[in-house]
C-alpha cells in the first residue's frame, strides 16, 4: 500500500503516534526514512516533500506545501503536558504557589 512504499519521517525509533496509527489500519509500520528526533524537523522534512509523518497538533505545517489532517484520538491518546521547573528554582515563594495551585487544580491547565 502507499503507506507502507512512501517514506515515512519518525520522530524517535520508536515510531510515536505512527505505531498505534498503523495499528489501527491493521498494517506493520514501516522503518522510518528519517528519525528527526525533532517535531519541527519532522515538519520540515514532510514539507521538503522528503515523505509523511504523524505530528502533535500544535507543530503547524505550511498549508501552501502540506495537506494536514486530524488523527482521532480513538487511534492516538492525547497528550499530557506537564508544568516542569528546576529543583533550584522551586524555592521560589512564586514558584512554590503555582505548584501548590496546580496540585489543587486551581490553576487550569
Amino acid at each position: 500500500s502507499w503507506l507502507q512504499t512512501t517514506p515515512v519521517i519518525a520522530y524517535k525509533s520508536s515510531l510515536p503516534f505512527l505505531e498505534e496509527w498503523f495499528g489501527h489500519r491493521h498494517l506493520p509500520p514501516p522503518a522510518p526514512k528519517v528519525i528527526a528526533e525533532d517535531w519541527f524537523a519532522v515538519a520540515r522534512f514532510v514539507e521538503q516533500g522528503q515523505g509523511y509523518g504523524i505530528l502533535p497538533s500544535d507543530i503547524r505545517v505550511d498549508a501552501t506545501l502540506c495537506h494536514s489532517h486530524p488523527v482521532s484520538f480513538e487511534v492516538v491518546e492525547p497528550l499530557q503536558f506537564f508544568f516542569v521547573v528546576h529543583r533550584s528554582l522551586a524555592s521560589v515563594p512564586a514558584i512554590q504557589k503555582l505548584q501548590d495551585r496546580l496540585r489543587l487544580g486551581l490553576v487550569s491547565s
